[in-house]
């Protein structure tokens, strides 16, 4: 069974708790799916969200968000990361920053949205934990920007089980016979025969 990591990553319970954020804002008017979404300010403001979630060394993730802008304005610039830490929040590395240049969103006026699929790398030792941050840079006139559905998933959950053994395939055609090989050094001479019968004694000669 797949596990969200994120809790509240659909923002159905109205709110951005657990996430924090700032010139973030949970909204109604446009959604992905179900009834609400987060808005980022757009223009010169810094405006992003994030979370912790538990994670332990050795594992990694699909990290999953829906993206849309709003209106006509150029959409601003988005980096996505995953970076790890241990128990007391010391910064181990990143397992994922993805950037998503000005102008690639689309327009959720006209009901499209960008779904956005990166995998992580895996959790180094001591890793306790993981904080997830979606970041929306400044961009003068650029627009504000929907944020839904973000999921963080076991990266081993997505894969199945490994299926059964596959038939045998045909048996290859019989290749071409091989050049005739040198010719092996002389053995060793044999040991000597036995000696044959005394043959009969010839007839006298005439006197």
């Amino acid at each position: 069974m797949l596990v969200n990591r994120l809790v509240n990553g659909g923002f159905e319970t109205g709110s951005l708790s657990p996430f924090n954020g700032i010139n973030a804002v949970v909204v109604s008017s446009n959604s992905h799916s179900g009834y609400f979404s987060v808005r980022l300010a757009g223009g010169t403001a810094n405006a992003f969200m994030q979370q912790f979630v538990p994670v332990a060394p050795g594992e990694s993730f699909e990290l999953i968000v829906s993206l849309a802008k709003l209106g006509a304005a150029v959409s601003p610039p988005v980096t996505l990361t995953v970076g790890y830490y241990n128990a007391v929040f010391a910064f181990l590395g990143y397992g994922l920053i993805t950037s998503i240049p000005a102008g690639r969103i689309p327009d959720n006026n006209e009901a499209d949205w960008t779904v956005i699929y990166q995998t992580t790398s895996t959790a180094p030792a001591g890793t306790t934990q993981a904080l997830v941050l979606i970041n929306k840079l400044p961009l003068s006139g650029s627009a504000d920007m929907f944020v839904d559905d973000a999921a963080l998933l076991d990266a081993a959950g997505l894969r199945g089980p490994t299926g059964p053994t596959g038939p045998s395939g045909a048996t290859g055609a019989i290749g071409s016979t091989g050049a005739t090989g040198a010719t092996g050094d002389p053995g060793p001479i044999g040991a000597t025969g036995a000696t044959g019968a005394t043959g009969p004694t010839g007839a006298q000669a005439a006197r």
